[in-house]
């Protein structure tokens, strides 16, 4: 797919304000901090006045990105970790240098000393935690890391189980039962902790579970886009529904054209939900808790 390059960062961002855009998130297929440029982009995307949350598996982040990152003010950074000790490290991520583990605690923990040493809250670190067959029985303990490593925030999430491809650490029914009771004690501890984290939210996609489209409408089309490197533009990072290019059209365009409206109006449906399944993978939706609170007010509107 190659590196989204900095002058379609900076004319998205042009775009995007017109848009009243307030956030920008930083993730994908790969790792951001590859991306040879990357500095330079979130410079461009912060002066340009965004929100910026940067998702990162942590291992590349080092005292000279680290002091980028608490220079330009970025608001957020979380870094995805799925196992709080070498041997689930080893379990979750198989074939993947277990040194690694190391690499990102070293990373946890320089931020949380440079932040100090600079007085700054910027950014925000947190711990990013999907859950899996191998993590579940230790939703807990990874509040204990997050203590340790002193971050501000530490979120879970179902697994992102795309067509399938990871049934085999995705979690049974009664597994699912199980990890939901270790949330809610993970919940007690990080709020006596005051420590932020979105199990709430966890917790409602969970309960809509694989079939999220027989409970709302899916509104993500109005609020969201996710533009990926080649510059096409989908509604959601679980949607392959091609909604327009960049290197063809303008954002607005795109955000406005015909794909963009059929795709809205075919998201309102159960039946045109359940259509766009051959394209989209909903289930335990990542953005059920926006999509519910909008659907709260909007659905009196359509009556």
């Amino acid at each position: 797919m190659g590196d989204m390059p900095l002058k379609l960062v900076k004319q998205l961002c042009d775009q995007l304000k017109t848009k009243r855009t307030r956030s920008i998130v930083i993730e994908g297929s790969g790792e951001p901090f590859m991306h040879p440029g990357i500095l330079d982009i979130i410079s461009t995307i912060k002066a340009s006045g965004f929100f910026l949350t940067i998702l990162t598996n942590g291992t590349l982040l080092d005292q000279s990105i680290i002091q980028s990152l608490i220079e330009t003010q970025v608001d957020v950074v979380k870094i995805s970790l799925w196992a709080n000790s070498v041997e689930g490290y080893i379990k979750s991520n198989p074939g993947v240098d277990p040194d690694n583990f190391r690499k990102v605690l070293d990373g946890l923990h320089l931020f949380a000393s440079l932040k100090a040493k600079r007085k700054t809250n910027f950014p925000e670190v947190w711990i990013h935690n999907p859950i899996n067959l191998y993590n579940f029985q230790s939703l807990c303990a990874m509040v204990d890391l997050a203590v340790k490593v002193k971050c501000n925030g530490l979120s879970y999430s179902p697994l992102v189980n795309f067509r399938g491809t990871l049934d085999h650490i995705a979690l049974s029914e009664d597994e699912e039962v199980l990890a939901r009771r270790y949330l809610l004690e993970a919940k007690r501890r990080l709020d006596l902790l005051s420590i932020q984290h979105n199990i709430d939210q966890v917790m409602l996609r969970y309960k809509m579970g694989e079939k999220v489209w027989d409970e709302i409408p899916c509104y993500i089309a109005w609020i969201h886009s996710r533009i990926r490197a080649d510059g096409i533009v989908h509604p959601c990072c679980r949607c392959e529904s091609e909604l327009g290019n960049l290197y063809k059209s303008s954002f607005q365009e795109c955000w406005d054209g015909t794909a963009m409206r059929t795709f809205r109006q075919q998201t309102l449906t159960k039946e045109g939900l359940i259509a766009l399944n051959t394209n989209c993978d909903c289930r335990f939706c990542w953005h059920a808790p926006d999509n519910k609170r909008i659907h709260q007010i909007f659905k009196w509107l359509c009556r």
